[in-house]
């Protein structure tokens, strides 16, 4: 019997596909956390973005965040006597089930 290893074509084709599910994954917390992002001046909503970053063995990493406004972290978090409002958690938190389906999905493709 002879065994052939396509491991290396299987995870070029993963990465492949995997890379549109991110980066709508990314889109869709972006989404969620800007309609659940307090509101005074506008700022703050305005400033949260999708970023994505490449490295130099080829791969990236995509994020959403602000990084405009200096405060952004403070309505995260909170302050003391002041709770935060964890707008960009939630987005992130409602989107991972709904991401994890999706790959799961995927890699029964190949």
């Amino acid at each position: 019997m002879k065994l052939v290893w396509n491991g290396d074509k299987v995870l070029a084709e993963f990465a492949k596909l995997k890379e549109p599910l991110e980066q709508k994954s990314a889109k869709n917390i972006e989404q969620k956390a800007k309609a659940g992002c307090p509101v005074a001046t506008g700022a703050l909503k305005n400033s949260i973005t999708v970023r994505q970053s490449k490295f130099k063995d080829g791969g990236y990493t995509v994020g959403v965040g602000s990084d405009k406004v200096y405060y952004a972290s403070f309505v995260e978090l909170g302050v003391p006597k002041r709770p935060g409002i964890p707008f960009l958690r939630r987005a992130a938190e409602s989107e991972g089930s709904k991401f994890e389906k999706a790959i799961t999905s995927m890699i029964k493709t190949l």
